[in-house]
């Protein structure tokens, strides 16, 4: 049995009189790929805003590795080991893929040349080598969906929070994403994704949070 890399315990939100997340408890094992699944409006971003301290709970723990890691700040926990990308991209448009991960590097650090060798091994884990001096602003949807995930994995992340990365891609885009982030779990990243494609959902968890 696996030790939890993330675990959550009544993880609670409220906006004003609005209840976002209600007593949410989970975990994710080291290594393992869970789903987070439920309808629009259900609080799943909100959940990972929790994780990724962007919001500070109301209530509940949030612990990663088994330290409580509860209304960090952002820049903090992503030291920690949590990457994430979000549900609508926005890459520096004017700037190349390869500058755009290079932001990712600068995470650990302030070496430019290290952040350079960072970001060449992550874009040729997501399949964009041969972009990398593209302008952001110039790929198609799916090509700035692994951007993203490039993004969030040049942070050298031990848990990945995948924030519909799937939403907008035909089938065989869907397809080649799905390998992409098996290949990500089989490299020894846990994987915590929100998505609405269930078919892939089952494809790359192990088990299923709705």
């Amino acid at each position: 049995m696996s030790a939890s890399i993330l675990e959550v315990k009544e993880l609670t939100i409220n906006f004003g009189g609005l209840i976002a997340v209600n007593n949410l408890d989970m975990k994710v094992d080291a290594g393992e790929a869970v789903g987070l699944i439920g309808p629009n409006g259900a609080g799943k971003t909100s959940a990972f805003n929790l994780i990724s301290g962007v919001y500070k709970p109301t209530h509940g723990r949030v612990f990663f590795n088994g330290e409580d890691i509860t209304g960090l700040p952002p820049h903090v926990i992503s030291r920690k080991g949590i990457g994430r990308t979000f549900q609508i991209v926005k890459p520096f448009g004017s700037m190349t893929v390869l500058e755009n991960v290079m932001v990712g590097g600068f995470a650990h650090t302030s070496n430019r040349n290290k952040s350079k060798e960072i970001a060449l091994e992550v874009i040729e884990q997501v399949g964009l080598q041969r972009k990398a001096n593209l302008l952001a602003k110039n790929l198609t949807i799916a090509d700035r969906k692994r951007l993203e995930v490039a993004k969030a994995l040049a942070t050298n992340p031990k848990l990945l929070l995948l924030d519909e990365v799937l939403a907008g891609l035909n089938p065989t885009e869907v397809e080649e994403a799905v390998m992409m982030i098996k290949n990500l779990n089989k490299s020894g990243i846990s994987i915590l994704m929100i998505e609405h494609v269930l078919q892939a959902t089952m494809a790359i968890c192990n088990h299923i949070v709705v």
